[in-house]
């Protein structure tokens, strides 16, 4: 028997307010200042548009923050739950108004998510789950399990915070690690109190993995030669 379909979330209509799936709540969420301010959970909608129509208030009359601060706002502990592939381990030290958690996934990976994003189920994974999509896409380019054009790419993406393709901070371990996905599978290389020790793991499985696959690949599979006037 197959498995129970998951009811459509529910939609507020109404930008900055969120339906918690978990909590059956409605979750409130203004921007100050380029910044996200949690406003808390309501488990009416109209009392959660009131609340929005009151912070939005405060921000155009510039008494935002001074009643933010006189709120009191609680959080719901997320600690110990599991949302899609991610299962919270604890609360994300950085100081942000909108509450965020360090996320462990099953493919092993390490992620930090929102409260709203996570209850409302617009984050579900690391982004394995993008990989694995798209892995199963049919590509051009694609040779065993492996995009040629991905693994010719060195440069980190922007929003790597290391400066290096492949390494990456745990706020878990306090240490940084480095990792590999070659074949369409992901290779732990290991925890590192150096960044640049992580790099070093990182730039030796590149020269084991990508740089050798390339090498046959383009000794058996030779570009063929242009045709004059091409």
């Amino acid at each position: 028997m197959g498995e129970k379909e998951r009811s459509p979330l529910k939609k507020s209509g109404v930008p900055g307010i969120y339906w918690q799936e978990e909590s059956k709540k409605w979750y409130v969420r203004v921007h100050y200042q380029s910044k996200p301010y949690h406003m808390g959970s309501f488990p009416k909608l109209s009392d959660a548009k009131k609340f929005r129509a009151e912070a939005l208030s405060r921000i155009k009359n510039d008494t935002f923050t001074d009643w933010y601060k006189s709120l009191s706002i609680s959080y719901e502990d997320l600690t110990g739950q599991r949302f899609g592939r991610l299962y919270v381990v604890k609360r994300h030290e950085e100081k942000s108004k909108d509450i965020k958690w360090i996320c462990k996934c099953d493919c092993g990976g390490e992620h930090i998510a929102y409260s709203g994003s996570l209850k409302s189920g617009k984050t579900k994974s690391c982004g394995c789950l993008i990989r694995l999509h798209l892995k199963t896409m049919p590509h051009p380019e694609r040779v065993h399990g492996t995009s040629l054009s991905m693994i010719k790419i060195k440069k980190p993406t922007k929003r790597s915070k290391s400066g290096i393709r492949g390494v990456y901070w745990s706020s878990v371990k306090s240490k940084w690690f480095a990792e590999i996905f070659f074949q369409g599978k992901r290779y732990f290389l290991g925890l590192y109190t150096n960044k640049e020790d992580a790099a070093k793991a990182r730039s030796m499985a590149e020269a084991q993995t990508h740089d050798r696959f390339l090498s046959w690949y383009e000794k058996n599979h030779p570009a063929p030669e242009k045709k004059r006037g091409d």
